[in-house]
């Protein structure tokens, strides 16, 4: 991977960094920025707050330079050239994001990659967190995203422009899949996906995909799709769907099943997740 600190590098020296507010970085920022206006927000520019983005930033240096995915053998299984897409991500190292955004995957004008962290957004972890162990599981997330669209490149496209439940169907699978390779920071084997507080996440979070599916409604359409994957974790119905799905077929039948599910695709996936019972 690639690792641009510029930014951080600036704030840490105290130097004006407003100046990247019309950076392509704070623009265009899906369901944040409207007409395409800069979401660039002002960072605490205290030394209290430089001294927790310091750490912060160390510490993720430390874990690029021998990045390891968590649960490695649905990366080896789904994409045997990850390392290879893996080596062209430029991960970004940054503060000025509102929060919650604390990482994100982004395409430049040129089609790459980019994943990028907010340090400021970061720093909130340090008390009650293990950052490298946090670090790993969302450079884990948002790569895997970057890997996804780059087996499905529509998946970069605007979900504005999308027909309502096509978006839907691909918020569903990316952020599925994501977030199942990334769940709990930590490998899936321990996993129980039919403990009674899954089961309780599963109920919830279908209840809210089946109403989804069945809205007409242009502004209520909007609203779910920003729920579906935004807010906190539990909360986010379309993400919690697709994953608690993959989850189960992953028990069932391993690296074999999640590989199945990948080529098939995401056309029809969030129904296909209301079928299983």
């Amino acid at each position: 991977m690639i690792l641009h600190t510029q930014i951080a590098d600036e704030y840490l020296s105290g130097k004006e960094i407003i100046s990247h507010k019309k950076d392509w970085i704070y623009k265009d920022f899906e369901n944040v920025s409207v007409d395409g206006a800069s979401i660039f927000s002002m960072p605490d520019i205290s030394d209290e707050m430089k001294e927790k983005v310091r750490k912060v930033l160390q510490i993720i240096r430390e874990v690029l330079k021998d990045f390891r995915p968590f649960n490695q053998e649905i990366w080896d299984g789904l994409f045997p050239d990850w390392r290879q897409i893996a080596a062209g991500v430029t991960v970004d190292l940054i503060v000025g994001f509102p929060e919650p955004y604390d990482a994100i995957v982004r395409y430049d004008s040129e089609g790459n990659p980019h994943v990028i962290f907010d340090l400021c957004c970061w720093s909130r972890y340090l008390e009650k967190h293990d950052i490298e162990k946090l670090a790993r599981g969302l450079l884990t997330h948002e790569i895997f995203h970057v890997l996804t669209m780059d087996r499905y490149p529509e998946l970069k496209e605007d979900l504005k422009e999308k027909e309502y439940r096509t978006a839907l169907d691909e918020v569903t699978f990316n952020e599925g899949f994501a977030h199942l390779v990334s769940f709990g920071n930590d490998e899936l084997r321990a996993v129980d996906w039919h403990s009674e507080a899954i089961r309780n996440v599963w109920k919830r979070s279908l209840l809210q995909m089946e109403k989804a599916l069945k809205c007409e409604d242009r502004v209520e359409q909007e609203q779910y799709l920003f729920s579906g994957q935004c807010g906190s974790y539990y909360e986010k119905f379309a993400c919690m769907t697709g994953m608690i799905y993959l989850g189960r077929a992953w028990e069932r039948e391993g690296v074999k099943g999640l590989k199945k599910i990948m080529e098939q695709g995401y056309q029809g996936f969030a129904q296909k997740c209301c079928d299983m019972r």
